[in-house]
Formats: C-alpha cells, sequence, structure tokens
C-alpha cells in the first residue's frame, strides 16, 4: 500500500492522452478504471486477479451497466461493500461473463462523488484469498483522488463527443449545452 495520490493521479491523466483514438464509451469505460496502469496497481497492491467499475448515475442512482440486483442498490443506498456471498448466482454469471473468468472471491467497495453526499462508483475487485478493511481502504483511498479528475476527463469527453457528433464549430452553442441556459 505504498502507493501515494499523486500517483493515482498521474496515472489518471496518462489514461486521459491514451484513450483518445477509443470510442466515446469506451473511453469513458477506460477511464472509469483509472487506467489500466492504476487498475494493474490497484490489483497488485490488493492481490486481487481482477478489477473492475460499475458506475452509478446521478439522477437515478443506478448502476450504468447490465449488473443490476437488489444487493447492489443496497450498497449503494447503505454505502457499504459487498462480497460474493452477498449477490445472487445470476449476478455472479453476469459478473463472469463479462470479466471472461470464474470468480471465487469479489469485493465491491461504493465510492463516493465528489461531495461524498451520494455514491458514484462501486470499484470491485476478484479472486484474492480473504479481502479485508485494507482492501476496502485502499480502493476508497485510490479513487478519491482519482474521481475528480476522472470527472473532469469525462465531461471534456462528452462535450468533445458532442461537437464531433453535431459538428459544431461555433464554440459558444455548446457553452448553451453546458450552462443549460
Amino acid at each position: 500500500m505504498s502507493t501515494t495520490k499523486n500517483q493515482y493521479l498521474s496515472l489518471a491523466i496518462e489514461q486521459n492522452r491514451r484513450d483518445s483514438s477509443l470510442s466515446p464509451q469506451n473511453r469513458l469505460l477506460r477511464r472509469s478504471f483509472a487506467s489500466v496502469a492504476a487498475r494493474e496497481r490497484l490489483e497488485k497492491e490488493s492481490g486481487s486477479q481482477s478489477s473492475f467499475i460499475l458506475n452509478v448515475s446521478k439522477d437515478e442512482q443506478e448502476i450504468f451497466c447490465t449488473i443490476q440486483s437488489n444487493s447492489f442498490r443496497t450498497a449503494i443506498k447503505e454505502n457499504r461493500s459487498l462480497t460474493l456471498e452477498d449477490i445472487n448466482q445470476d449476478q455472479v454469471s453476469v459478473i463472469e461473463g463479462s470479466l471472461g473468468s470464474s470468480i471465487e472471491s469479489l469485493l465491491c467497495v461504493p465510492v463516493p462523488g465528489v461531495q461524498e453526499c451520494s455514491i458514484a462508483l462501486i470499484v470491485c475487485l476478484a479472486n484474492k484469498e480473504g479481502f479485508g478493511e485494507e482492501d476496502e481502504k485502499l480502493v476508497r483511498d485510490a479513487f478519491r483522488c482519482a474521481f475528480p479528475i476522472l470527472l473532469r476527463a469525462a465531461a471534456y469527453e462528452e462535450e468533445r463527443r458532442l461537437r464531433e457528433e453535431c459538428q459544431v464549430t461555433d464554440p459558444s452553442l455548446i457553452m448553451i449545452r453546458e450552462t443549460g441556459v
């Protein structure tokens, strides 16, 4: 657990540069992982074999993926971590299909957003013997640092996607969307 906050921030910025050739959805997904290097570091420091993230919408408090169950909603509402035993077998099968490997153990940690009044992400670590409080702390610390940068990068990418989609050359039209005016 020797990784510093600055290392996670640097890795998030580095991934933002590397993801510019991906589609908007893939860029956001990759950035949600706080870069491949940060994800690998998180896996290495926690001793887990893999990791993934579930994004939570602001408006609906729903998870943006096919994995939707009462256990994940409970984790969001109660801000508590989940283990493999907390998730029904159907959802485990969906996760295993997405990861392309079987899951022997799982720890899903809710991570608050910038204002810390609501959950923004659920970061999941898979396949480690004996997940503990230190793993939860590692995830929360890593994403507390990286989340504001990821949020700004996602907003920038969304604006860029809108420009490309609409082929807008007048930046004032984009400002209308940002300000809602």
